[in-house]
């Protein structure tokens, strides 16, 4: 709750600007976490419940990894080619689809 607090703190009332917990000039959220699942879960849940309308980036919601940080590897390392059948995250793709179920059922 303080996070969103503070988010809305400091942007304008009438200013609508995407939030994301990761993106194509930055490590993943993953990566950061060191590949800590639960801790991506909950930002998601955090970034649902924010007013702002969420982006998540290719790849963050079937368990995409990076090799190496972008530090180590330059912004390619977090620009995989996105991961397709057996190598996603099936069970992290169902949570992370019922965050967004859960946010649409609020936000109508």
């Amino acid at each position: 709750q303080r996070f969103v607090t503070r988010h809305q703190q400091v942007m304008p009332a009438d200013f609508v600007m995407p939030a994301f917990i990761d993106n194509h000039d930055m490590d993943r959220f993953l990566q950061i976490t060191d590949g800590d699942q639960s801790a991506q879960l909950a930002a998601m849940e955090a970034l649902m419940r924010l007013p702002n309308p969420p982006v998540i980036y290719y790849g963050s919601e079937v368990g995409l990894l990076q090799p190496m940080s972008t530090a180590q590897g330059g912004l390619e390392v977090s620009r995989a080619p996105m991961p397709w059948g057996d190598e996603q995250d099936k069970a992290l793709l169902a949570q992370t689809q019922a965050l967004i179920h859960a946010r649409r059922q609020t936000t109508r």
